[in-house]
């Protein structure tokens, strides 16, 4: 019997792709899971602060209020605020042993809590970077970070260096 090899590779070939495209179909037919599947309050039951707690997940949340800046503004409003920082300070200061030592932080806005954290833990105020997180997430503080230059003086606690963050700067 003669056999046609042609033949048998298209219908082959044939019932392989047919088999694969049904496969894409059905995949394709799977209803989509909403984004907040571990959240046990919808999204119209949400206040403004859990709301933006959530969105704070995915996104970068800005208040309407709150100024944004570019990049050459931010760095020009920062070297005017250096320059009055320098000012203020007498030229013939005392022993630095006798003063306590200030640390200024620049938070610019649309931080995440973890670039944040990054800074906080590089500036010294604290021990370790996931410590930090750790207690930020504890108090539902991520989303609630303000922009602008925090001052801390001395070696302040985790709950002062956290206060200080989510109140307005001065």
């Amino acid at each position: 019997m003669k056999t046609n090899k042609t033949l048998l590779a298209g219908i082959g070939i044939g019932m392989i792709v047919g088999s694969a495209l049904l496969q894409l179909m059905i995949t394709a037919a799977r209803p989509v899971q909403p984004l907040s599947q571990n959240s046990a309050v919808s999204i119209e039951q949400m206040d403004m602060n859990k709301l933006k707690t959530e969105a704070g997940k995915y996104y970068q949340v800005f208040d309407k209020n709150q100024p944004v800046f570019t990049k050459e503004q931010h760095e020009q409003e920062l070297q005017k605020q250096l320059e009055a920082e320098k000012a203020k300070t007498p030229s013939a200061q005392p022993a630095p042993s006798a003063q306590p030592q200030i640390t200024a932080l620049y938070i610019s806005p649309g931080m995440r809590s973890s670039q944040v954290a990054k800074i906080v833990s590089v500036s010294g105020l604290v021990e370790s970077q996931e410590q930090f997180e750790q207690a930020m997430a504890a108090k539902a503080a991520t989303g609630k970070i303000k922009s602008g230059i925090h001052k801390f003086t001395g070696k302040p606690t985790l709950d002062e260096i956290i206060q200080n963050l989510t109140s307005k700067p001065e």
